[in-house]
């Protein structure tokens, strides 16, 4: 199970135990994600993109050195967009 949990960290997902769960949810994706991401599916550069679960801005950034405009939020400040508090799906 071990090795299981490693190849779900590394994909960004999880499968842990609520007893487990990082702080606020928080689980990094790579900007590599990005780039398979864009080897696959076509987005035209004139598409704005949201980011509403920013982290750090990983994605973001990687997002805006391919020359998207990108807008940049989370609900928790880790120092990178603008804090939105998550206020349910109304």
């Amino acid at each position: 199970m071990s090795n299981l949990k490693k190849v779900f960290t590394t994909l960004g997902t999880s499968n842990h135990l609520v007893e487990e769960r990082e702080k606020d949810d928080y689980y990094a994706t790579s900007p590599q994600a990005i780039d398979v991401l864009l080897k696959n599916v076509t987005i035209p550069q004139t598409t704005k993109i949201w980011e509403c679960a920013c982290g750090e801005g990983h994605l973001s950034k990687r997002l805006v050195e391919l020359g998207f405009d990108v807008y940049s939020s989370d609900a928790v400040n880790r120092g990178s967009g603008e804090r939105r508090p998550f206020n349910g799906f109304n």
